[in-house]
């Protein structure tokens, strides 16, 4: 699995420039965005194929440092949230493969990691304390159709996207 950095977040955590990714299905790529919403940091993390985002927050300061984990763990349980059994999860990282840091994955992707952020900063949800993984963002992101996929939600397309793996 690859995740691509954004020139923003890799300036946040201070990390040198990852190298240009390799992955050929972009279902397995995703871009990783760091945005500053009412005075904290939030984590966006959006597939590349399909636009389907993960909402993070609470980052403690540790976490920055183990970004790996945090975001495949983000990942993990947003694909539960919308439906996916254990099986489809387990099938799609062990296909997926280890995650990797790169460069974003291109244009199209890093435009659709845009939009969601300029959906989301349009209205943005407060955070829920308790939690790191921003259920109701994500949903709500998650469940606008969209007219770029024929006006389906990328919640619906990740699913398809997962019936793959079952």
């Amino acid at each position: 699995m690859e995740l691509g950095m954004t020139i923003p977040l890799q300036k946040f955590i201070k990390a040198s420039a990852p190298p240009y990714g390799i992955e050929d299905n972009v279902l397995f790529c995703w871009e990783v965005h760091v945005v500053e919403a009412l005075e904290s940091q939030r984590l966006f993390i959006v597939n590349a194929q399909n636009r389907f985002t993960v909402v993070l927050g609470n980052m403690a300061p540790g976490e920055w440092q183990n970004l790996t984990a945090v975001v495949s763990s983000g990942i993990e349980t947003a694909l539960r949230d919308i439906g996916a059994g254990d099986r489809a999860v387990s099938n799609y990282f062990n296909q997926a493969g280890p995650a990797l840091w790169t460069k974003t994955h291109g244009r199209s992707p890093v435009a659709g990691l845009n939009h969601m952020v300029k959906h989301y900063l349009w209205r943005p949800l407060s955070l829920v304390t308790e939690k790191q993984f921003q259920r109701e963002q994500s949903r709500w992101l998650n469940r606008m159709p969209f007219k770029y996929f024929d006006y389906r939600c990328t919640e619906e397309l990740m699913r398809e996207a997962l019936q793959a793996f079952v």
